[in-house]
């Protein structure tokens, strides 16, 4: 459930990313960013299986990815 939040929410920031960069998208985004690093924080920690790890690990790894991305466009 939580790595699902994670994902939706990640994909959301994506989202706001790719369509036009305002502050507002901007701001949106970087919100959804931190509360997908605390669900994928809180589903790794929960992880009781390696294949449920590496899908957090991706999930952390997208998140950094995406703010690389919306500091370099700011």
């Amino acid at each position: 459930m939580l790595l699902n939040q994670a994902q939706n929410k990640l994909a959301d920031a994506e989202e706001l990313i790719d369509d036009e960069m305002s502050e507002e998208n901007y701001q949106k985004a970087l919100h959804l960013l931190e509360q997908a690093s605390v669900d994928a924080q809180l589903a790794g920690a929960r992880a009781e299986t390696a294949k449920a790890k590496q899908a957090v690990e991706e999930i952390n790894r997208n998140i950094e990815s995406l703010r690389q991305r919306m500091n370099g466009s700011q």
